[in-house]
Order: structure tokens, then sequence, then C-alpha cells
């Protein structure tokens, strides 16, 4: 069953179809995704092979209503995501900066995604922006604040785009922000807490939100918020049911966020917690992914906006 979930900029019926998470590091399931139907709370099915290629520690800019795009992964090359097919394909006129996994991404919905730094030679700072219409890329003149890998990102459409945390190899706080559609960067809100390994989600037009992590041997179970479009930081009462590194964050927007596996203390987990929008009330689904995975990347077919 569909909802009309919104009004699209264009002032047509916004419909939310669904969110995935692909690749990861559990062996066997590094090409795999998990699709999560909008509005349920995520019923799951399995997409065997959808990557072209395996992508681990990858990030995810979705173009909402026409597909996902799958970023670095210890690679250089990006998958592409038909929403309609679900099917997907290298893209072969875009070539990142460089090969690096630990890279996040953010989008501006219908313009253009964003790579942002990255592990591979090195931490790096270099953002990678991909227009949407030709599916081709470049690198920003400008990049993030300081080098840093394992970073975590948010957006909101047709402001601003995020990047924040990491580590360079020191854990991080710092936020880099870029204001759509100049690419201007500046200075953001900083996390409370250095932190790494975590994910971000976004529910465009009102917050943003970085969902867990690591900082050494401490695990995060926090959601931390940056309410739009003030970039005031507060931190959600509610929590995951555990701290989480390495987990896939995703948003059906103006409903729910959902957080997917990750590592607790040890091992993965299947878990899929999620976040009622806007009360910010966290529950568990009664889905879970297919096997236990960390290092995954999330993304959301949310209808065109």
């Amino acid at each position: 069953m569909q909802i009309f979930s919104g009004v699209g900029t264009t002032g047509i019926l916004r419909i939310s179809v669904a969110g995935y998470t692909t690749g990861g590091q559990q062996p066997g399931a590094t090409r795999n995704a998990n699709k999560l139907a909008f509005p349920t709370a995520g019923t799951r099915t399995t997409l065997t092979t959808l990557l072209a290629v395996s992508r681990a520690f990858a990030g995810g800019a979705d173009n909402s209503g026409v597909a996902g795009y799958v970023c670095a992964g210890a690679r250089n090359t990006v998958d592409k995501l038909d929403f309609a097919t679900d099917t997907s394909a290298i893209v072969t006129a875009i070539t990142l900066s460089g090969t690096v996994e630990g890279n996040s991404c953010f989008s501006n919905s219908g313009v253009a995604g964003y790579s942002a730094g990255g592990s591979g030679g090195g931490y790096q700072s270099f953002v990678d922006k991909i227009t949407y219409t030709t599916d081709t890329s470049a690198a920003l003149g400008t990049g993030l604040v300081g080098i840093s890998g394992y970073n975590m990102s948010y957006s909101d459409y047709g402001v601003a785009g995020y990047t924040t945390g990491g580590e360079n190899p020191t854990a991080l706080t710092t936020t880099s922000k870029f204001s759509f559609p100049s690419d201007t960067r500046s200075t953001g809100t900083a996390l409370l807490v250095q932190t790494l390994n975590g994910a971000g989600m976004s529910d465009s037009g009102t917050a943003g939100y970085v969902c867990g992590g690591n900082f050494g041997a401490v695990y995060y179970s926090t959601f931390v918020k940056f309410s739009f479009p003030s970039d005031t930081r507060s931190v959600v009462t509610d929590t995951l049911t555990t701290g989480l590194a390495a987990p896939a964050a995703l948003a059906d927007v103006a409903v729910r966020g959902y957080v997917c596996g990750g590592s607790p203390t040890s091992g993965r987990t299947t878990r899929i917690d999620l976040l009622s929008f806007p009360t910010d009330v966290k529950s568990t689904s009664g889905e879970t992914l297919a096997v236990a995975n960390d290092g995954l990347n999330g993304l959301a077919n949310c209808g065109v906006f």
C-alpha cells in the first residue's frame, strides 16, 4: 500500500515508497540490499547481488523518487540504484577523487549528491559532487573543514548538506556545512562528543540526526538532533536499543527514521530501531535485516520533492 506522505516542491503529492540498506562487511552480503517498504515500519525483502561490486563503509546519496547512489566503499566508483526497477549498475562517467572507504554522503534531492571525505591513502577532505541530471561528477573547489574518514552526513534539501565527526585519526566533533545551491562551505554546529562510525539521517525540512557511533571502546546509543534551519543541537531523550558502531540509517521523511544493523560492543546485529518524526519516540521494528551486518549504508525513496 502507498500513502501520500506530503507535497513536494513541484506541488504534487509525494508518495514514499521504500528504504534500502546496501553492502556491508558481512561475507556473502557485501553486494546485497535489504528493501524496507514504506509507510509500514519496514516490511523487508532481500535484493540479492543488487550492487555491481561489493562495497563496505560506502556512502549513500538519494535522488528521491528516481535513484540512489552508493559511493566508494574501498573503490572510486559509484553504483546507481534505479528505484523504479530495483536494478543497479556502475556509472561509467563518475570517478571519485580517490579510492576511499568511510566516506559519507549528503544530497540536494533533484539536483546533486555529494561524497565527502573518507580513508584511503590517508584521510581525505575532498568532496565530490554528482549532478543527477547528467550522472557526472566533479570535485568541489572547497572540501571539508579538515581531513576525516568514517564521518556522518545529513541533508536539508534545497538548503544545505552537512558532514560531521569521523576521525583523522583523532576522533572529531567538527561539522562542515555546504549551502545549496552555491556549495559554499561554512563550519556548522559541532557534535557534543567525539564520534566516528555513526550514521546520519535526515527528516528534511525539520532536522538531521546522528545515530550511534563510537569513540574508542565507548559505543554510543544516542540520537543527536540538529534542528533546521537554526542547526541547534539537542540530544533526543529516547536512545537506541544498545550502543552501535557502523549501522546504516535512512529516513521516511516526516514519518520515521530507521537505524539498521551495526556492531554492538561485540559481534553484529540484525536489529532495526525506529524513531518516529517529529515526536522522536524510539521503537524496535518486528522486521530484521536478512543477516547481521555492519559497515552498510542507507538510501530512501520518499518520492519526488
